[in-house]
């Protein structure tokens, strides 16, 4: 693993992730979420935890990374690599966030819809900059054996 394409890749998806995140719960659903304010910490309660949200990116960014470069083929496109990969760990988070806290809590079907295309999209293009960013640099790797060169 290059630690240095992990560390900027695991980056890149903080960001992302933190601005989709931002748009998404405190621009677009604040209409959802103040229709059913009920079932939520009071915004006291909210604040004094608000420190949980960074960290929970971080640590995901961080492990999502590490997961992408695991199954990284070096012999495929980065960014089309990165796409599908985000997409299927979209699909992975995105489906039990949605349907799960949607039987859970009394909230409306499309708070439930919105969690799910949150994570699809916002992971998808988690994934894209991943791929992008930890693509492998193509080198030719000559060794010395009994045979003679041998060129991987």
């Amino acid at each position: 693993m290059n630690v240095k394409r992990w560390a900027l890749a695991s980056l890149a998806a903080f960001v992302i992730l933190s601005i989709r995140s931002y748009v998404v719960n405190d621009m677009l659903l604040t209409d959802i979420y103040m229709s059913v304010q009920s079932v939520w910490r009071t915004p006291a309660e909210m604040a004094s935890l608000a420190w949980i949200f960074p960290l929970e990116t971080a640590i995901f960014s961080l492990v999502l990374v590490y997961i992408y470069t695991r199954g990284y083929q070096p012999d495929r496109g980065g960014a089309g690599q990165g796409l599908r990969f985000g997409l299927l760990a979209g699909l992975l988070v995105g489906v039990p966030m949605g349907a799960v806290w949607y039987a859970v809590l009394p909230i409306p079907p499309i708070l439930g819809v919105a969690w799910f295309l949150e994570s699809l999209i916002g992971n998808a293009v988690a994934g894209l900059a991943i791929g992008a960013i930890y693509k492998a640099k193509i080198y030719r790797r000559v060794e010395n054996t009994r045979r003679g060169p041998v060129i991987s």
